[in-house]
């Protein structure tokens, strides 16, 4: 079986930036945010989840063109500043006054979202003073998407629901239940 190789996809376009050899790791963080309630009648204030974070990638790229994989590959004039200059202008902003939504593809890996950080090293040069190798570091912010449109769609019905029935009742775990809601904080 063939090696899979990484690759960054640009999403509207379907354009393709080579990753010349596979990292040797990433990384995915995800950070979510909890508030404090304070209650009277206990020491400390109590925990509660508000919110998660969109997850965030970390990869380390590897690009080197010298002399054996020019063999292999043919002339190389701009020595790996091509492919650096390719991932930079995915920090760029595009028609749409966004950067260019991508994806980072490698083996069953799939991490679609906005590059929010390039961090280019040239550490070899030739004979010329062209850049052949190079590491770039990319860090990318996921571009989350509901899977479920009508939880979203439905929205207003419930926060009318939910004023409606704030209003005329005491104990809001009742009314969270009823329309079930795990953190009615989300609603306003």
């Amino acid at each position: 079986m063939a090696l899979a190789k990484a690759l960054i996809e640009i999403v509207s376009n379907k354009d393709v930036i080579p990753v010349m050899f596979n990292p040797n790791e990433y990384k995915i963080n995800k950070q979510v945010n909890y508030g404090n309630i304070e209650v009277q009648s206990i020491q400390s204030k109590m925990l509660t989840y508000q919110n998660g974070n969109p997850r965030t990638l970390s990869v380390e790229l590897f690009y080197d063109m010298d002399l054996c994989y020019e063999l292999v590959s043919g002339s190389h004039e701009d020595g790996v500043k091509k492919y650096a200059d390719k991932i930079m202008q995915l920090t760029i902003l595009g028609k749409d006054e966004m950067p260019p939504l991508c994806s980072f593809k490698w083996g069953n890996l799939i991490f679609t979202g906005y590059v929010t950080s390039v961090d280019e090293s040239f550490t070899r040069f030739n004979s010329q003073g062209i850049p052949i190798r190079a590491v770039i570091n990319v860090s990318m912010i996921e571009n989350y998407v509901p899977e479920d449109n009508n939880s979203i769609q439905n929205l207003a019905g419930t926060l009318d629901d939910l004023y409606s029935m704030m209003e005329n009742s005491i104990d809001w775990r009742k009314v969270v239940a009823q329309i079930d809601v795990m953190n009615p904080r989300k609603l306003v």
